[in-house]
């Protein structure tokens, strides 16, 4: 593939592009102005601009970029603003339309016979609520309000008809008790009504409620079906004081609701509903005003919709809309934090920075403001509003309905969203604004949480019956807010955020009833690893508070002493294994759902990843988990190991470093070794001069792995030969295990066994001189050449390069604890997928790597689960074709450095591997890691197969099931299928469904039989003798079968020649060779006698082939 085939063309930027600030204008109305006016203009503009965001309190996240990357990233900005804005012809059929529809709501006409026959789009109310002798007028005006009103709409905007009722609507107490909310809804019926005697106007109508049952709003869709309107009534002015919807008016009777007398409270969600109708057009004459001087501020805005859309911020009954966005953005520009000179790049990073510091219940977000705004605002928060945002007329906050988790969630985004601008990565910047994230993959833990309506003492019915009045007979909506405040407490700072996920907006066809609320409440949260303790220390046993601890956490409180002498009330949980301590949360959330709100279910499905590392019907002398802790005692044991070694005195050599070269150093080998004996594993060796061999008419013992050791030593007195130093080495093997004396060892050509606590080691000697000897060749004249070769190269990383790389993914694991086990879950998930031997483990781990070194637009994950999944959506989503894939161990790369390597890769793409990977512990810019291994068919396979497994995983999250299913493959995209006999694998008690009961109680005391596994040899035989045929793909985790394909290039027929004859028959008459399928799959069972059981043909379209049209 050649630079051109990859169409990379530099974009042409014209001088005004559409969306862009007036001010950048060459001209005025007063005609041209000269050059240099405009260039001082410019400048001005840009320092005043400039010095804004200085003045702006966001920490280290306001980084100054360079020019260059300033320049960039607001080209792609505005790219990205022209393709959301709506063009001009998209605007004047917009306005075409809406002017035919308010024509005929101006007109409206409701007859007695027809009032009759309306249905209104209401829940069954109280006999208080009823109305009486209601009589209809026309509306008194029809306006556009919303974004189409500010100038801020996007593609995907809607418009939002305000129309107006007339006075004589209302009598002076229909703001009590729902009336006002029943008459507003008949009032919508009366215009279906309407709308209905003009079917061309709309090809669609229906309800729509979000969140507010009492405040219903019709939507109609255009003839075209590509614009909807969202008619929106709302009462003259004058109707009622603003004064009598204050947060601390009660507007709801007693015995609306069925409730005890003199039991009257506040309802701000009822008083907020009614004053947002009221000020709707006063707020949009507002807004109007103050956006009008500004395009830049008016892109900024269209651009952070697109964020909010994409984050699913603005989603839900307590989102943070958009209007919400441009109020506070006009708040901003009124208060002087924002300028109506900035450009929209400089508008979108300045909202970002103010949202992810803001209070916003503090008065500091006021500005400069008079006292009875001020007043407002304590009354609004006296009240219990989780934000803050008065308007003008200084009686309504409209942000009444926007709670605490989802002003945590705006902060948390809006400071990964500055975290992505300050990276000037193209890419990310995308990402950022284009790709949608979903719920359930930017979080730690998730709970599902059903309920039962039915049940008297579910959380439901504590929610109280005036939060039910306040939040219009909703139950699913305040109880999830209960739930949420319960396990804020429960939680404490183990968790960093706690959100519920947005509730759906209920939608219905016209004459229909209104659907009934889901039944569960799914809630997730962000880990807080440095608090995640398992002791909730509360107050002292004698103290006034203790009660109220004692009746929140019930049974599991209990009285400690500790080591300062204080006696305290305490609740203690499960804290004896790794696992028990990633569940913590889990515990604490099934327990207190339980104790304070009687819910029976919670499922955490998406947690049940960890199951696939343990081995159930394995038994242990200790308790084994997930394996965790086995991988810390070997660390130790190395450790141990390393400085036994560096001490040991009078060897040939002096050791000067011991490295690990192994996954289990690391932290991420699916099963590390252990270092007890499998108790049946005795009658299956004998020993052969003091070694075990294996007795393989008995059956298999189970594969034992060596962890590799590799010295480094002083080798300046070797020979200069290379054959010599190897045997120099081989000495050196021996002298060592003469010193190892009282250890089992057992000497080899090119390494050493050393049997340490139980643990087997695999000891080789290196030395620098080894290297460039490799590359030595002697011409026939003598001369001297230095040739790179693979072994070389092979050389230079496993000795080289793999041990800083292990060490570097050591401390990763030891800087992030769920490192680790996200590896091996990743790796148990493509060995499931018959891909282990496809994708080097190595490139496995760097791939996790990058995604806790690089993790925006996402958070850095703290749950093994969590990890695995955003592992998948790299695999999915990032584009291997162009992009290098850059692991940059703690930053060890400049931006120098970065650029370099990106140029490296544009230049030389046809001459990289489909999976290129680079790290700083690399010289070369080739990378060894994956220069064999995967191809592009396999490579494109995984991506495949990791999109599809995300988006099934996050349905089956979602709906509270186990996720189980995307660690099982098919076996029908393969052209063969060899299968197994299960007695002579080695790894059989390791297969997902395995039911082998073994046993694991003796410490290990002689060397076992080491890397026999007759299925890798047997794969080694079936690659050497048909690879060039065949592809072969296999679970090296207890799979059964292996599948095979057929390579395409192979299937064509070449010439006759002797040596082409293995694996292909003669065509007559016009002697070619073609490929003889049935006589290479009579070979692979022949080759495979015993371990083979059978080989079937599928006789499927070749999934080779497709794959391999698919990755160009």
């Amino acid at each position: 593939m050649s630079d051109s085939d990859l169409d990379w063309e530099q974009p042409v930027y014209s001088d005004q592009r559409p969306g862009s600030d007036a001010s950048d204008n060459d001209e005025t109305q007063h005609g041209p102005v000269p050059k240099k006016a405009r260039q001082q203009t410019r400048k001005k503009k840009h320092v005043k601009a400039a010095s804004f965001l200085k003045g702006l309190k966001a920490g280290e996240e306001m980084r100054t970029l360079t020019d260059f990357e300033t320049n960039v990233v607001t080209l792609q900005i505005h790219d990205i603003l022209e393709d959301i804005s709506i063009t001009e012809k998209q605007r004047q059929l917009a306005m075409s339309w809406f002017a035919q529809l308010k024509q005929v709501l101006l007109k409206v006409r409701i007859s007695k016979k027809h009032a009759q026959n309306v249905q209104v789009p209401l829940r069954p109310l109280p006999e208080d609520c009823q109305i009486a002798n209601f009589t209809f007028h026309s509306p008194k005006d029809v306006s556009l309000v919303g974004s189409f009103a500010y100038e801020t709409a996007v593609k995907e905007s809607s418009l939002d008809i305000a129309v107006e009722m007339p006075k004589d609507c209302f009598v002076k107490w229909d703001y009590h008790n729902v009336k006002y909310h029943r008459k507003r809804a008949l009032y919508l019926s009366y215009l279906v009504a309407a709308l209905q005697k003009n079917p061309s106007l709309y090809s669609k109508l229906h309800w729509c409620v979000d969140g507010d049952d009492r405040l219903p709003i019709l939507v109609v869709t255009s003839p075209s079906a590509d614009i909807t309107a969202h008619i929106l009534p709302f009462p003259e002015e004058g109707v009622f004081k603003l004064s009598r919807f204050a947060p601390d008016k009660l507007n709801i009777q007693e015995r609306f609701y069925s409730l005890p007398p003199n039991s009257r409270k506040p309802v701000p969600i009822y008083n907020g509903g009614v004053l947002q109708d009221m000020l709707m057009i006063p707020s949009r004459d507002a807004l109007s005003e103050q956006l009008s001087s500004s395009n830049g501020i008016r892109g900024g805005i269209q651009i952070l919709k697109l964020w909010l859309r994409t984050k699913e911020l603005c989603s839900g009954p307590d989102g943070f809309k958009s209007f919400h966005l441009t109020a506070y953005v006009e708040q901003l520009l009124r208060s002087g934090r924002l300028n109506s000179v900035m450009g929209v790049y400089q508008v979108v990073r300045a909202v970002l920075a103010q949202i992810q510091a803001e209070d916003w219940t503090s008065e500091g977000l006021l500005g400069d403001c008079s006292p009875a705004t001020r007043k407002a605002h304590r009354l609004m928060v006296a009240h219990g509003a989780s934000a803050v945002l008065v308007d003008r007329s200084h009686s309504h906050n409209i942000l009444y309905r926007v709670s605490a988790g989802t002003l945590d969630l705006l902060r948390s985004e809006a400071r990964a969203a500055l975290q992505s601008l300050n990276s000037g990565s193209v890419t990310l910047i995308n990402d950022l604004l284009s790709t949608p994230v979903p719920f359930y993959r930017k979080l730690d833990c998730y709970a599902r949480i059903e309920l039962d309506y039915t049940n008297s003492k579910q959380p439901t019915d504590q929610v109280g019956a005036w939060a039910r009045a306040d939040f219009g007979g909703s139950v699913l909506w305040p109880t999830s807010r209960t739930i949420l405040a319960t396990l804020r407490r429960a939680f404490g700072r183990r968790v960093s955020l706690l959100v519920a996920r947005p509730l759906p907006a209920l939608e219905w066809e016209l004459g229909k009833d209104l659907p009934e609320e889901a039944t569960s409440v799914e809630i997730g949260w962000n880990l807080n690893p440095d608090e995640v303790h398992h002791i909730e220390k509360g107050p002292p046993a004698d103290s006034p508070e203790a009660d109220e601890f004692r009746d929140f956490w019930g049974e599991k409180c209990e009285i400690r002493r500790f080591q300062d002498g204080s006696i305290l009330e305490t609740v203690v949980w499960p804290n004896e294994t790794a696992e028990e301590r990633k569940h913590i949360t889990h515990n604490i959330c099934d327990y207190i759902l339980r104790k304070q709100h009687q819910v029976r279910k919670t499922a955490f499905s998406g947690e049940l990843c960890d199951r696939l590392l343990h081995l159930p019907n394995c038994h242990f002398t200790q308790r084994y988990g997930t394996g965790d802790e086995l991988l810390v005692d070997i660390n130790i044991k190395f450790n141990e190991l390393a400085k036994i070694l560096r001490k040991l005195p009078d060897l040939p050599a002096d050791v000067t470093t011991v490295h690990g070269t192994s996954e289990e150093l690391c932290y991420t080998a699916v099963f590390p070794q252990i270092a007890a004996a499998c108790d049946t594993d005795n009658r299956l060796v004998t020993r052969v001069e003091g070694r075990c061999v294996p007795r393989v008419d008995h059956g298999i013992p189970r594969l034992v792995r060596p962890i590799d050791v590799l010295l480094s030593v002083d080798c300046s007195k070797w020979p200069d030969e290379l054959n010599a130093l190897r045997v120099t080495k081989t000495l050196f093997y021996v002298a060592l295990a003469k010193k190892l004396e009282g250890r089992e060892c057992q000497v080899f050509n090119d390494h050493l066994l050393v049997l340490f606590q139980g643990l087997l080691f695999r000891v080789r000697a290196f030395c620098l001189k080894e290297i460039p000897l490799t590359k030595q060749e002697v011409s026939p004249d003598g001369m001297i050449k230095h040739i790179e070769s693979k072994v070389s190269q092979r050389l230079e990383f496993e000795c080289v390069v793999l041990p800083k790389l292990i060490s570097a993914l050591h401390g990763l694991h030891l800087q992030h604890a769920t490192f680790g086990p996200a590896c091996r879950i990743a790796k148990r998930w493509l060995s499931c997928h018959l891909l282990s031997d496809a994708i080097p483990s190595v490139a496995v781990d760097l791939l996790m790597a990058y995604v806790y070194i690089h993790p925006l637009p996402f958070a850095v994950p703290h749950s093994s689960r969590a990890g695995f999944q955003r592992f998948l959506h790299i695999l999915a989503t990032f584009d291997w074709r162009l992009n290098p894939l850059i692991v940059n161990f703690n930053s060890q790369f400049s931006p120098e450095a970065l650029q370099q390597t990106n140029s490296y890769f544009t230049r030389n793409r046809t001459s990289l591997p489909p999976l290129y990977i680079r790290t700083p512990y690399e010289k070369r810019e080739t990378s060894w890691i994956t220069a064999e291994k995967p191809i592009g068919p396999v490579l494109k396979r995984a991506s495949v197969l990791a999109r599809k497994c995300l988006a099934f995983m996050e349905a089956r999250m979602a709906e509270g099931h186990n996720v189980f299913g995307i660690f099982k493959t098919s076996l029908d995209v393969y052209d063969f299928v060899i299968q197994l006999d299960e007695r002579y694998m080695a790894t059989r008690h390791l297969n997902v469904n395995s039911n082998e009961k073994l046993s694991f109680t003796k410490m290990r005391d002689e060397i076992p039989v080491v890397d026999f596994d007759p299925v890798k040899f047997y794969l080694d035989d079936l690659q050497a003798t048909y690879g060039h045929f065949c592809a072969f793909f296999y679970d090296s985790y207890g799979g059964t079968e292996i599948g095979g394909l057929w390579i395409p290039k192979s299937q064509a027929p070449v010439p006759f020649k002797v040596h082409s004859l293995v694996g292909r028959k003669l065509i007559s008459p016009a002697k070619v060779l073609a490929p003889n399928h049935s006589a290479i799959l009579s070979d692979l069972k022949i080759l495979g006698q015993g371990l083979v059981k059978n080989v079937v043909e599928q006789r499927c379209p070749s999934t080779m082939s497709r794959l391999r049209k698919d990755s160009r």
